[in-house]
This record gives C-alpha cells, sequence and structure tokens, in this order.
C-alpha cells in the first residue's frame, strides 16, 4: 500500500511541477480570476483535540471556527497515523507531507549515539536573533535553534525555490519548535517567544538582523499589555458546570497562579513585566493574541500577500497546549481557553481580508497532536486509567536487567535514555555464551506490566509484516534510525507517566492522534467530510494549490475534494 501511495506521489510531482517564470503573474487581476491564492497560512493550534469543535460549538461566534466550516470545509475524521503524537513530530508533519520515519523528528528530544540527548531543533552553532543583533545562546531547550535536524523538505522550502527566492516564507509560535519545524530550512525566518527578554527571538541560522517589521512590532512591547490584567471566565459558571469537571478539581495544577480557580491574575507574582509575567501569560488564552499580533505585524510591514507571487505564513498557538496540560481536557481553563481561541481566529480571519484582501488568501487550522482525560474523572465512569510511574518504571527494568545480566561496573544503569516511545540501552558487559537478547528481555519484561497497552523490540517492529497492523504501522512512522531507541512502547489506553496533577499525550491511541482540520478561503467549497485524513495531507494540498512541485519527500496524497473546486 505504501509502494502505491509513494508511486502516485511521484505522479502528482510530475504534473504538478511548473517552471518560476509560469507560476509568477505579471498581472493580478480580479480575486476570482487569479489562478492561485496570494497568500497561505498554516494555524496549528497546540494541542487542540478532534472532539472541541463539536463540544464546544454551540458557544462560538459565527465568525470563527464557525466561519472555516461554511463557507470552509472541516475534515471531522483527522488522525495522525504515527506513535509519536507530541509537539515536535506533530508540527514536522503538516508541511513536510512525510511523519518521522521520513523527516527525523522522532521526539520533543532524543538519545543521539554520538551526540547525546539531543533537543529536536538543537544547534550548537547558533545563536540567538534579537532586535538588538545577534546575542550568545543559552543552555539545554532553551538555546538558540535551527532546522539543521529536519530532514525533509517543507512546502515553504520549494516555494522558495520555485520563485527564485522572491515569495516571503514566515513562521511565527511561542514555541521555537514548532515555529521552526513548520517553517523549514528555506524559511525566511522563523520566530517564537523568548520570555526572558519579552519580545519574538530567532537565530542567526535566518540571518544576522532580524527583519524591520518584527524590530519595530518588539519595540511596540505589545506583549507588556495584558499586565496584572484577570483571565476570567467568558461566560457564566453554569456554563461551565453543565460541561465540564468542577473548578477546583483535585488533580489540576496551578500552572504558576496561585490557585486552580477563576480568575487568574497575569503577573500576579511580578512587580513589572519580567520571566514570571510572560510564564503566567503563556498559561493563557492572551498569548494566543500576541501571536496574532505578530501576524497582523508581517502582513502589513512584510507585506505578505500583497505582490503576484504567492507567500506562506504559519502559525502555532502554544497556550492551549500548556493550559491542558495543567489542567486537563474537561477543565473551566480548557473550556475557555478554547472560547477565546474561537475569538482569535475571528480575529485572524478579518485581518486576513483586510491586509490581504477577501479572496486571496486560503487557510489551513489542524492541531499537532490531541490530549488524554485525567484517569480520575475516566475512573468516576468506571473507565480502566491510571497513572503511572516513572521511576519505578525505570527500576524495574534496572531491577530484571540485573538479574539476568548481573550489575553493570561502575553501577552505570542498563537504562540510557527514555524518550517515548523508546528505550535505549547500555549492553551488558561480557554476557554468558547463550544468554538472552537485552532488548528482547526488556520488551518480554514490560508486557507484563498491568499498564502496558504494547511492547516489543526495534528489530521486531522493523522486521515483522505489518499485515494490516495499524498500531505496528504508527511505531514505523515514528521510527528513524540513530534517532529512536532498541524497545518500543506504550501503555494503555488512558494511562500516562505522571507525578499526581495534570495530564498529557503521546501516545498511539485515538484521543492523541484525533485533531480537526479546516480549509477555508480561495476556492474552497463548504462542507463536512467524514472522510479519513492525516494533518501531513496539507503539504501535497498547498502545493498543487499553488501549481508547485510536491516536497521531495511527500508521502501522502492531497486532502479530497479541496482542490475540485479551486480558481
Amino acid at each position: 500500500m505504501l509502494k502505491k501511495s509513494l508511486f502516485l506521489m511521484a505522479s502528482f510531482a510530475a504534473a504538478a511541477t511548473f517552471a518560476p517564470a509560469q507560476l509568477v503573474q505579471t498581472k493580478p487581476t480580479t480575486p476570482d480570476q487569479e489562478e492561485f491564492p496570494r497568500l497561505v497560512v498554516v494555524v496549528s493550534i497546540d494541542q487542540f483535540r478532534g472532539d472541541y469543535y463539536d463540544r464546544f460549538r454551540k458557544y462560538f461566534g459565527t465568525k470563527g471556527f464557525v466561519r472555516l466550516t461554511s463557507p470552509g470545509r472541516f475534515f471531522e475524521n483527522c488522525h495522525y497515523q504515527h506513535a509519536n503524537t507530541i509537539t515536535g513530530p506533530g508540527h514536522a508533519t503538516m508541511l513536510t507531507g512525510t511523519y518521522a520515519h521520513m523527516n527525523g523528528i522522532t521526539a520533543n528530544a532524543w538519545f543521539d549515539p554520538v551526540n547525546g540527548q539531543t533537543y529536536c531543533v538543537a544547534d550548537p552553532g547558533a545563536k540567538f536573533l534579537t532586535s538588538d543583533g545577534v546575542a550568545d545562546s543559552a543552555e539545554g531547550e532553551d538555546a538558540a535553534a535551527s532546522p539543521s535536524r529536519l530532514l525533509a523538505p517543507t512546502v515553504g522550502d520549494v516555494l522558495e525555490t520555485a520563485t527564485g527566492g522572491k515569495a516571503k516564507t514566515i513562521s511565527i509560535s511561542t514555541k521555537d519548535r514548532a515555529a521552526i519545524l513548520m517553517g523549514g530550512r528555506s524559511c525566511d525566518i522563523a520566530v517564537w517567544w523568548r520570555s526572558e527578554l519579552g519580545e519574538f527571538v530567532s537565530s542567526d541560522y535566518y540571518g544576522t538582523q532580524q527583519p524591520q517589521w518584527l524590530i519595530d512590532f518588539n519595540k511596540t512591547k505589545s506583549g507588556e499589555k495584558w499586565f496584572k490584567k484577570p483571565w476570567e471566565l467568558s461566560l457564566e459558571p453554569a456554563a461551565y458546570e453543565e460541561m465540564c469537571t468542577i473548578d477546583d478539581y483535585p488533580t489540576e495544577g496551578t500552572g504558576g497562579y496561585s490557585s486552580r480557580t477563576f480568575p487568574h491574575l497575569i503577573g500576579e507574582k511580578s512587580e513589572k513585566p519580567d520571566k514570571a509575567y510572560y510564564d503566567n501569560l503563556n498559561m493563557s488564552p492572551y498569548a494566543n493574541e500576541l501571536i496574532v499580533d505578530a501576524a497582523i505585524a508581517a502582513m502589513q510591514k512584510g507585506e505578505l500577500g500583497r505582490d503576484s507571487i504567492p507567500d506562506l505564513l504559519t502559525l502555532s498557538f502554544s497556550s492551549n497546549d500548556l493550559i491542558g496540560h495543567t489542567f486537563g481536557p474537561d477543565s473551566w481553563e480548557v473550556m475557555d481557553a478554547t472560547i477565546r481561541t474561537d475569538k482569535t481566529i475571528e480575529r485572524l480571519l478579518q485581518a486576513l481580508d483586510d491586509e490581504v484582501g477577501s479572496g486571496r488568501w486560503t487557510l489551513f487550522l489542524t492541531a499537532d497532536h490531541g490530549v488524554a482525560n485525567f484517569p480520575e474523572v475516566l475512573k468516576e465512569r468506571r473507565q480502566d486509567a491510571g497513572r503511572a510511574n516513572m521511576k519505578e518504571f525505570r527500576e524495574g527494568i534496572e531491577k530484571k536487567l540485573t538479574e539476568v545480566y548481573g550489575p553493570l561496573a561502575d553501577n552505570k544503569s542498563y537504562i540510557v535514555s527514555v524518550n517515548q516511545p523508546w528505550i535505549t540501552l547500555r549492553k551488558p558487559e561480557n554476557p554468558a555464551a547463550g544468554s538472552p537478547d537485552c532488548n528482547k528481555v526488556v520488551a518480554d519484561y514490560l508486557n507484563t506490566l498491568p499498564f502496558i497497552g504494547f511492547a516489543t523490540t526495534t528489530v521486531d517492529l522493523l522486521s515483522t509484516p505489518v499485515n494490516g497492523d495499524v498500531l505496528r504501522q504508527s511505531f514505523i512512522y515514528a521510527h528513524y534510525p540513530n534517532r529512536s531507541g532498541d524497545v518500543v512502547f506504550a501503555l494503555k489506553p488512558h494511562y500516562y507517566f505522571s507525578s499526581g496533577t495534570g495530564t498529557t499525550h503521546g501516545s498511539p491511541w485515538r484521543y492523541d492522534q484525533h485533531v480537526p482540520l479546516f480549509v477555508c478561503g480561495k476556492g474552497i467549497g463548504p462542507g463536512r467530510s467524514s472522510f479519513p485524513v492525516a494533518p501531513p495531507q496539507i503539504a501535497p494540498t498547498i502545493a498543487i494549490m499553488l501549481q508547485i512541485p510536491l516536497p521531495a519527500k511527500v508521502e501522502v496524497m492531497p486532502l479530497p475534494g479541496v482542490l475540485t473546486n479551486r480558481m
């Protein structure tokens, strides 16, 4: 099936290849006569689970998400097919049209046999690019970054090549990995928020000076306008009581606020806008407004969508993820953040009409992953669910390997790394002849644990025929040599590692794979589709829409029905 899909993609690539001179219109006429949109926007709402649209729809206005369904198109049956449902891999798929086995982004961080633990956009040679110029980097995940570890081209990369570098391609998020992995290698600039500075920064990978529109925007100190502003409920409490758990649910976190209940004061512990204030801001829906502020600046002063050459703008709203992790999908906070996100989308769509022009833009909106419900909520409904302890998990593996092979010298651990869904192991020293395979010992042990849903060795994973096993296939999509591990595993549905509060994602189960997908704008007919689709299909759809070649590693078909009514 995969070979057939790749063959079809090669056919699409041949059909969609146009010379740059053919792409550029010298005399754009009316929007209806133009061949393609002048600006394509791709929006990712981090941790926006696939059921949220229908669940909260009655509280939405008519000009946000609802506008994306009429006159836009809504794909309700959109699921990732990979097992590593986290931010890095999710954002890497959307614009490359590939999964990790092709693009190399297997996790937010992985163990590299040469470099050790490696962040997905880490670049030791990079420096921050601030409004004042190039600045020294920090350490770890807070360091400057680049797309150097992304191993597949994005549709933005192809657009830059097809237009001879004349297309404008900009990517914006509060998370560096989201902006960078959506933007790709040829992006004019990817920018992300740095709380320590209170401004959007980038990397000197993209140049030695920020573009003037970004410098000017940072000077406005737009991020300060929510200082000491309360995050209050958008609706009457009765609406949340009907839809959610109690506001003070015991396994919610606080996320840097003083309590788990509304209202939440942004910057309550700060005397001026500082890192603590911006951390509060990121844990609120107002940070999504900041992303739209920056996007509008890019449209206005960056002149996106103004000429005959199509441009690309990618945006990732990260606050929904931080809120969801802390308060859970059944919380008042997630419900209110979703309602406020609807207003944010409305503002973005209006800005596109105002700055680019109605009929001159097309927008795709999806998410990088879903999220798990609190196990305690599910247990109240008599479902099997629970929290697992990572420390005990690792200790159990160490104990089993020590029983079989004895202790390692210098009290070394057998476990080198656990980066779900992968475990990397240090091999036994001088094992006796006929000793069992270390990796298989661990996989067999994991399958005895009551909270494990799947475990095998990586060798078995890659050598066993799939034969329609979608779970096994999801792990194959998540694997890349030297960026994965020796053993692959998944906890049972509705189980995850946790210290006792909050929730997470990252599993191969449907609640983590299910996300919405909306397409709205030029050439898009209205409708709601239950046809199965996946976010990587955005990439070939955009390429064919803009009449440019497909990104080289695309392995999926374009979205069905989207291109039939085009231009």
